[in-house]
C-alpha cells in the first residue's frame, strides 16, 4: 500500500514543473526559501487524504496561506528596493562635484583677505567634509536577497553609514556659515557665492531625507517578510520542518516520499528566527 501511495505522490508531485516560475528569477536566499516550500507543499498534496496532520499549522489551508504570504512579503521588499536605491542614486548624483567645490570655495575664501585665524577655521570643516565621508551604500539588490544578513544587520550598517551622511551635511552648513559671517568673501564666481552653497545644502538634505523615507519603508518591509519566513514558531522554515517530522511519522524516515521531502531545504532559519520573536 506503502509502494503504491510513494509512487502515485511521485508521479502527481513533479516540483520542478509547477509554480516555481514565480519566484524563478531568484534562485538563493529568501526566494530559494519560498520555492522550496512550494515544492514541499506539492508533495504533502500529491499525498491526498493520507496527509492529515494533528497540528492546525500543518494543515494545507495554512500551508498555502504561509506560502501566499511569504510570497507576497518578497515582492513588497523587491517593490521598495527600487524607490530607495532611486533616492540613494540621486543622493550621490548632489554629492558627486561636492569635493572638488569645497575646494574651490576654500582657496577662494583664503585668497579673499580674510584673517588667517578665520582661514584655518574654514580649513577645519573642509578636513572634515573631504576626510570624513559617508561609507559606501551596500548593493541593495545582493545584500537584501542575502539569507546570511539579517534586516537587523542591514539595519546596523546603514544606519552608520547615514550617521556619517548626516554629520557630513551638518559640517557643509556649519562652513557656509563661516564664509556668511566673513564679510570678506564676496566671490564673483556664481557656484562660489553663499546663496549657491546654501541652495545646495537646502537640496542636499532633500534628497537625504527621501533616502530616510524610502529606506524606512523598506526596513518595515523587511521585518514583515521576516516574521512569516522565520518566525521560531510560525514561521515558513520552522513550519517546513515539522512537515518533514511529520512525515516521516506517517511513511518512515528510510522510505523514498520522506527522502523526496527532504530535498527541500531551507536557509537561514537559526539565525533568524532569534531576530523575529
Amino acid at each position: 500500500m506503502t509502494n503504491k501511495i510513494e509512487e502515485e505522490g511521485l508521479q502527481k508531485a513533479n516540483p520542478s514543473d509547477t509554480k516555481k516560475k514565480k519566484v524563478s528569477n531568484l534562485e538563493t536566499g529568501h526566494s530559494k526559501n519560498v520555492a522550496n516550500f512550494e515544492d514541499e507543499i506539492t508533495l504533502c498534496k500529491s499525498f491526498g487524504a493520507i496527509y492529515n496532520p494533528s497540528n492546525p499549522l500543518l494543515a494545507i489551508t495554512n500551508l498555502d496561506s504561509i506560502y501566499t504570504a511569504s510570497l507576497a512579503g518578497i515582492k513588497d521588499v523587491e517593490k521598495l528596493l527600487s524607490p530607495w536605491i532611486n533616492a540613494v542614486t540621486d543622493r550621490e548624483i548632489v554629492f558627486a562635484p561636492f569635493s572638488k567645490l569645497i575646494t574651490k570655495a576654500y582657496n577662494s575664501y583664503a585668497s579673499s583677505g580674510a584673517p588667517k585665524q578665520a582661514i584655518t577655521d574654514v580649513l577645519t570643516y573642509v578636513r572634515k567634509l573631504q576626510g570624513r565621508r559617508a561609507k559606501a551604500i551596500p548593493d541593495a539588490s545582493v545584500i537584501s536577497k542575502d539569507p546570511s544578513k539579517t534586516t537587523e544587520e542591514i539595519h546596523k550598517y546603514i544606519s552608520v553609514s547615514q550617521t556619517s551622511m548626516d554629520k557630513r551635511i551638518d559640517n557643509f552648513y556649519m562652513f557656509i556659515q563661516l564664509l556668511i559671517s566673513q564679510p570678506l568673501y564676496a566671490p564673483n564666481e556664481t557656484e562660489l557665492q553663499t546663496a549657491t552653497l546654501t541652495a545646495l545644502h537646502a537640496n542636499m538634505v532633500s534628497k537625504n531625507t527621501a533616502v530616510i523615507e524610502a529606506y524606512s519603508d523598506l526596513f518595515n518591509a523587511r521585518v514583515r517578510r521576516d516574521k512569516v519566513l522565520y518566525h521560531p514558531e510560525t514561521g515558513l522554515v520552522h513550519i517546513a520542518g515539522d512537515i518533514k517530522k511529520y512525515v516521516k511519522s506517517v511513511f518512515g524516515a528510510s522510505s523514498v516520499i520522506s527522502k523526496q521531502v527532504a530535498k527541500c531545504r531551507f536557509k537561514g532559519g537559526s539565525d533568524l528566527a532569534n531576530k523575529v520573536k
